[in-house]
């Protein structure tokens, strides 16, 4: 448990000195977003979802950020076929205090 409570503390160092965006910089985000396996032995079920996503981003100003995500899902039964969707989205950001920020 001190080892976990270790790694933990120190992934969240890490990403709190995280950089600070200015006016006209880009990011680019890409992450696996699902990986979730499923087993009930009671009606002997067992599914698979995956899932992968991107953004990009672009700072209008210091504060305000403009981005664009793109992701798809797997969703999979056992003796069932799989299925597939993609989400797509828009936003803006606010960063008032450094990384923090609001999101519509």
């Amino acid at each position: 448990m001190k080892k976990l409570l270790t790694l933990l503390f120190a992934v969240v160092t890490v990403s709190a000195n995280a950089q600070i965006f200015e006016k006209g910089d880009w990011y680019l985000n890409a992450q696996a977003t699902n990986l979730n396996f499923l087993y009930a032995s009671v009606d002997d079920i067992s599914a698979i979802e995956l899932g992968i996503a991107t953004n990009v981003g672009y700072f209008l100003s210091n504060k305000f950020a403009v981005d664009a995500s793109l992701g798809l899902e797997y969703l999979k039964f056992k003796d069932i076929d799989g299925s597939a969707y993609f989400k797509f989205g828009a936003g803006v950001s606010y960063y008032p205090i450094g990384n923090f920020f609001a999101r519509a």
